[in-house]
């Protein structure tokens, strides 16, 4: 009897320790989530097809982009007109620069110096010499040569002082004359500065010019030199002069610009 019972008592237990089932228990849980979360409506996203355009939308479009095109002459009217303003004001402004400075020069040439240069054959001395001689080298050469006595006299015609810094000169035998004066072939004849007030004539100074070269039938003689001077307006003027030299002495102005100029 307590045999039995003792088995009883183990069976009942066994039954008492085992753990609950666990899908009766979540149950009501599960129904209680569904009650208190709401629900999402479904929203439907339409599908977005690429359709190509027509042949007739292709021509109405690009008939639309002709009619409206996007700049016009008209349009443009604002922007050359301040060109056509810049312009006319460079051009101006460009103009009045030319004037002003023209009337600058204007001003200065009317006020500056103008050293002039008279040459002259020294009273008592005669027309040209002629010289000749002998050079050795392979054997005895001749040689000849021309000299002239020459007076120069400066003067200035201008308004304004000016300074002489330089005096050159040239004599020589030519076939035609040069169109421009070579101004190699002279030689510095002044360089001791010399003042001209305005009007003033200048001390005459008298200068012995020779050339290398001999006269000869169907050439000429020339005479040229340059004058260089300086006043309040700047510095380097110069004066240039020339002449035809006859066998009696007597001077004659070439006709030549190059050698009749001031600066």
């Amino acid at each position: 009897m307590q045999k039995a019972l003792a088995i009883l008592a183990f069976t009942f237990a066994m039954q008492s320790s085992q753990p609950p089932d666990r899908s009766k228990q979540q149950e009501p849980t599960d129904k209680k989530e569904d009650i208190s979360q709401p629900t999402q409506p479904s929203v439907s996203i339409p599908a977005i097809v690429n359709k190509n355009p027509t042949d007739e939308e292709s021509t109405k479009s690009s008939g639309q982009s002709k009619d409206c095109p996007d700049k016009s002459f008209v349009g443009d009217l604002p922007t050359w007109g301040l060109f056509l303003v810049g312009f006319f004001g460079a051009w101006l402004a460009n103009k009045t620069l030319g004037d002003i400075k023209r009337q600058t020069d204007a001003l200065i040439s009317g006020n500056r110096s103008w050293v002039t240069v008279d040459v002259e054959k020294i009273p008592g001395i005669g027309g040209i010499m002629d010289g000749s001689g002998h050079e050795m080298g392979v054997g005895p050469l001749r040689t000849e040569s021309t000299a002239f006595r020459a007076r120069i006299i400066c003067r200035n015609d201008g308004k304004t002082p000016a300074w002489i810094t330089k005096k050159q000169a040239g004599l020589d035998i030519v076939d035609t004359v040069p169109e421009a004066p070579d101004w190699s072939r002279t030689v510095i004849t002044h360089v001791t500065p010399e003042q001209l007030l305005v009007g003033q004539v200048g001390k005459p100074t008298d200068e012995t010019l020779y050339s290398k070269r001999g006269r000869a039938l169907g050439k000429m003689t020339i005479l040229y030199g340059l004058v260089t001077y300086r006043d309040p307006f700047g510095e380097n003027k110069t004066t240039s002069f020339g002449y035809y030299v006859r066998d009696d002495g007597s001077l004659e102005r070439l006709p030549h610009r190059k050698y009749n100029q001031n600066t």
